[in-house]
């Protein structure tokens, strides 16, 4: 199992966007007649150490409003200031819903913002 997570981490060094947000050990796989997805345990999204670490002191409002928006719709606790949108777990769908988030919060950008920049301090630059 450690070989299999190195070589997909391995892997996604050039990638990212590819790499699984999060492995959930299972004993066995839950197996119904019907293959509800509702029997598999609901991973936990939290910050790791290594988010932790990209914490600074000060922060623009436009990055405090970014940090709260993408925390919320990716139901993190915490969200970095250098974070991957996409290593966190962040998708096309859940982009366009923190872009109707932002927009509400008077920031305005677009998809191709979002996926060109794709952590806070990258987007926030872009925006202003």
């Amino acid at each position: 199992m450690a070989t299999l997570i190195q070589d997909i981490l391995r892997i996604g060094e050039n990638n990212d966007a590819r790499v699984p947000s999060v492995f959930v050990r299972l004993e066995c796989l839950p197996l119904t007649t019907i293959g509800n997805r509702k029997a598999l345990p609901v991973p936990e999204r939290k910050a790791n150490g290594y988010q932790q670490q990209n914490y600074a002191s000060k922060y623009t409002t436009t990055e405090q409003k970014l940090m709260t928006i993408w925390a919320d719709v990716l139901k993190l606790e915490y969200v970095g200031l250098h974070d991957n949108f996409f290593v966190l777990g962040g998708d096309s769908i859940l982009g366009t819903l923190i872009l109707a988030r932002a927009a509400q919060a008077g920031l305005k950008f677009s998809p191709k913002q979002l996926f060109q920049h794709q952590t806070i301090a990258e987007l926030s630059d872009a925006i202003r």
